[in-house]
C-alpha cells in the first residue's frame, strides 16, 4: 500500500473569517499565525485503477427466461447495493422491458 507524509499548514486570516491552508512535502518554515499538521496518507493500489466489471450469463436453449420489471429492479438493487453504483437493467423483449 503506497503512502506518503505531507504537511498541511493552517492559518486563519485576520481580514477574512475563514481558514486557509497550504500543502508542503517537507516540514515547512512557519509564518506567524500558522499551525503545522503532519498528515500520513496510505491508499490501496486499487484506488488508482478503474474497476472492470464482467458478467457472463449462459442460458440453455430449452429455457426461455422471462425477466419481468420486478426481476430487473431486483438485479439493479443488488448491484447498486454491492457496488455502490447506479445501475440500469433492461431486456430486449419489449413486452417486459423497463429501465431501473
Amino acid at each position: 500500500m503506497p503512502g506518503a507524509t505531507f504537511w498541511l499548514v493552517l492559518s486563519k486570516s485576520m481580514r477574512y473569517p475563514y481558514l486557509s491552508a497550504r500543502l508542503a512535502a517537507k516540514k515547512p518554515a512557519m509564518k506567524a499565525g500558522e499551525v503545522p499538521l503532519e498528515l500520513s496518507v496510505s491508499v490501496p493500489d486499487s484506488l488508482f485503477s478503474r474497476p472492470t466489471l464482467r458478467a457472463e450469463v449462459a442460458i440453455p436453449e430449452v429455457a426461455v427466461p422471462r425477466i419481468t420489471p420486478e426481476i430487473q429492479d431486483g438485479i439493479a438493487a443488488v448491484l447498486s447495493e454491492q457496488l455502490g453504483l447506479r445501475v440500469h437493467v433492461t431486456t430486449e423483449d419489449p413486452a417486459c422491458s423497463s429501465e431501473t
